[in-house]
């Protein structure tokens, strides 16, 4: 990803079919990023961060639900473990690869 990437969020659509109702404690969908720091002595592997934004998928009805916003927010850093932060405060501080 670039320096900084200039990605605030993401957008998904998403069907549930007419038989795919949820019937558990609950459902939700989110945003975890995995990568690596930049090329060099002390390069580290592994890295992740997940976005606080989530979208609750139990309880709806069966059909298309469009242009479903997940803002890349509230994360901890994983190079300095910086809590509440965007994907581009993490892009900028360690480019992930």
């Amino acid at each position: 990803m670039n320096n900084p990437p200039g990605v605030d969020h993401v957008t998904v659509d998403m069907t549930i079919g007419p038989n795919d109702a949820f019937t558990g404690a609950f459902d939700v969908i989110g945003v975890t990023i995995f990568g690596a720091s930049q090329p060099g002595p002390g390069q580290q592997f592994g890295l992740q961060a997940q976005f606080s934004s989530l979208i609750h998928v139990e309880g709806k009805a069966p059909g298309t639900y469009k242009d479903i916003v997940l803002p890349l927010v509230g994360a901890t850093n994983p190079f300095d473990f910086t809590a509440n932060q965007t994907f581009n405060q993490i892009s900028e501080a360690e480019p992930i690869n």
